[in-house]
């Protein structure tokens, strides 16, 4: 046995390691019906929160793929002023973008906490 391994601590790991496999239910459709229910109303809040997030992501994934374009602009002698241009445009999509799914997403949650809290009490 090495000198630095405790099987103490090696027990409670493996004691912690089988009680959080218990912790987690599977997952209930039924459960996630009801819950869409709740969201149901707000389907254009919803809809807007994705079409946000999707702006943003695919803004995130544009700027290597624009510097990937510009270094090999760069590499052939050619204009870089397309990629000033883009870096911008993709830099005001990416705040757009951002600020709206944090916005919208909000929004969307705080209604259906208030619809959730309504139904409950």
């Amino acid at each position: 046995m090495n000198a630095f391994v405790n099987p103490a601590l090696i027990a409670e790991a493996r004691h912690l390691q089988d009680e959080d496999t218990t912790v987690f239910a599977e997952f209930d459709g039924a459960i996630a019906r009801r819950f869409y229910s709740f969201v149901q109303p707000y389907r254009g809040w919803l809809l807007g929160a994705l079409a946000a997030v999707a702006l943003f992501v695919a803004s995130q994934v544009a700027i290597p793929l624009l510097i990937k374009g510009g270094i090999d602009s760069a590499v052939r002698g050619g204009w870089l002023g397309w990629v000033i241009g883009g870096f911008f445009a993709i830099v005001i999509t990416n705040a757009i973008g951002g600020y709206a799914q944090e916005r919208l997403a909000a929004g969307l949650a705080q209604r259906v906490i208030f619809d959730l809290r309504r139904a409950m009490f």
